[in-house]
């Protein structure tokens, strides 16, 4: 009797992916935006286009949309962030977005909501978001990005005012893509936490990177990393899929960084592509 062979988990996850993105595509268009609002009801911070968590300074293109959802799971708890850009010409777009939309699932549908913290993050958030590109050469590009706004829900909603900074360089080919860059923001965005541990809480500054490495049939292997202790902060591994012409399907887990005692999690992203 031939002894079975073992598998290793990236082979797991290739076959979930088969299978999920096979009834993905076999789907109607409707059937798919039902089910996938559902799961949206039920991320963490980003403003514009991302890998996972770490955005991706890539352009949207002008005079078109982009969309990107994502829903986050730890801990008993989901967390869920919509992303739409506007691609304004080849060095500008502009976008708004709703972030931490957080929910519990337990003894019925209960939403969370932190309004009430000077000193802590507030959420949901209502967002704007501008980022303006520079290119460099064929392969290679650098953004700088701000995303603004309030919690609508706050006692005294000015007092809830939130900001995000960043800046990025890019660097792509057909087969690679990898981003690096800072990023700063106040407590009401980021939370409470050293911007860059190694510094310590002095650093007003944080560091990010992330990049894509396509893997064939429409398959691409993401990874980003978020420096500190801030609860953004953290790696993300996953792949990416399309399983319609302008759509992909993510899923990746997520890694707190060594000095935060915060469980692990699940990231589910839906992308709409150009």
């Amino acid at each position: 009797m031939q002894k079975p062979t073992m598998r290793s988990p990236t082979d797991l996850l290739n076959d979930c992916f088969e299978f999920l993105t096979e009834r993905l595509r076999g789907m109607q268009f409707k059937s798919f935006f039902t089910i996938t609002l559902l799961i949206l009801w039920v991320g963490h911070l980003t403003g514009q286009q991302s890998y996972f968590n770490v955005p991706s300074s890539d352009r949207t293109k002008e005079k078109t949309w982009f969309f990107q959802q994502q829903t986050n799971y730890s801990a008993g708890e989901f967390t869920s962030n919509y992303t739409f850009d506007y691609g304004i010409n080849h060095k500008w777009e502009v976008g708004f977005n709703l972030l931490q939309l957080n929910a519990i699932p337990k003894n019925g549908l209960r939403v969370v909501q932190n309004n009430n913290g000077e000193n802590q993050a507030f959420f949901p958030l209502v967002t704007l978001n501008a980022q303006r590109f520079m290119k460099l050469s064929q392969h290679s590009q650098f953004s700088i990005a701000s995303v603004a706004g309030f919690d609508p829900f706050a006692i005294d909603f000015l007092k809830s005012g939130s900001m995000m900074v960043f800046s990025n360089y890019q660097f792509h080919n057909k087969f690679l893509k990898f981003t690096a860059g800072f990023w700063g923001g106040n407590n009401h965005f980021i939370g409470v936490g050293d911007r860059m541990s190694r510094l310590g809480s002095q650093s007003p500054l944080g560091f990010q990177l992330g990049g894509e490495l396509h893997l064939g049939h429409k398959k691409t292997l993401v990874f980003d990393h978020i420096s500190g202790s801030t609860p953004i902060s953290m790696s993300t591994l996953g792949f990416t899929r399309y399983f319609h012409k302008n759509w992909i399907f993510s899923l990746g887990a997520q890694i707190p960084n060594h000095h935060q005692f915060v469980p692990n999690g699940i990231v589910v992203e839906f992308t709409r592509v150009l």
